[in-house]
């Protein structure tokens, strides 16, 4: 098992890799967003796909330019436009035999097509969708000095209430990195907001109680997103 100054070191040269610049060049305002999930709709009907989606399309209405990168082995490598948004699919180039692995190995392809969107287009502000994505958005925040906001949907502690092991452990280490490491923290209910309070102890202020699916709440996101452009330098 590699020791965290191997895994720093890793990170380091994956970012270095990326050749990015600093914060130099970065708006104000989230008008280029990278939405990051896994599932999106119309390949998977579920929850994250459409909740996805629904920010999406919403953020196009706004004026933003939206780019989503998402999982569809036999689409991977293609680009498609749908709605307005900028649909980037990628595959998977090593086999994963666990969502783990999945998680970590899928990060390098996502890495690889927003370094394309950031040279070409820039981006302001990374959203992440469900833990798998965290791995990426992490990197990612990092490489291109830009603002991370993640959706959380659940958290290791209830999908496996009783178990402990290395794997789930490694989970939950993703899960805490990745409170901690994002500027705005989204969950659509307030009992999960409390789990994640509870178990990783992020500050309160990150966390916000947001269904895109109400008008309201989409208006909050909107605000959710300009409060964490106005505040990245100072977080």
């Amino acid at each position: 098992m590699k020791s965290k100054q191997q895994y720093d070191s890793i990170i380091e040269k994956i970012i270095s890799k990326l050749k990015t610049s600093d914060k130099s060049g970065a708006s104000s305002h989230a008008d280029n967003v990278v939405l990051i999930s896994k599932d999106y709709v119309p390949k998977d009907i579920n929850e994250i796909s459409i909740q996805v989606k629904t920010i999406a399309e919403n953020l196009v209405t706004q004026g933003k330019n939206v780019h989503v990168i998402t999982y569809d082995p036999i689409k991977g490598n293609q680009i498609t436009e749908l709605g307005g948004v900028k649909v980037h699919y990628i595959g998977n180039s090593i086999r994963a035999y666990s969502p783990l692995t999945d998680a970590l190995t899928l990060s390098m392809d996502i890495n690889r097509v927003a370094g394309d969107i950031f040279h070409e287009e820039g981006i302001d502000l990374i959203h992440v969708h469900d833990w798998h994505m965290l791995p990426a958005g992490v990197i990612l925040q990092n490489a291109f000095r830009r603002p991370l906001c993640s959706t959380y949907y659940s958290i290791e502690k209830i999908r496996c209430p009783d178990v402990i092991n290395n794997y789930t452990n490694a989970i939950k280490e993703i899960e805490n990195k990745g409170c901690h490491e994002s500027q705005k923290v989204l969950v659509k209910e307030k009992w999960l907001k409390e789990e994640i309070i509870e178990q990783y102890d992020p500050e309160e202020k990150k966390l916000a109680v947001i269904n895109p699916n109400e008008e309201e709440d989409r208006k909050k996101l909107l605000k959710d997103y300009k409060w964490v452009m106005h505040n990245y330098e100072e977080i």
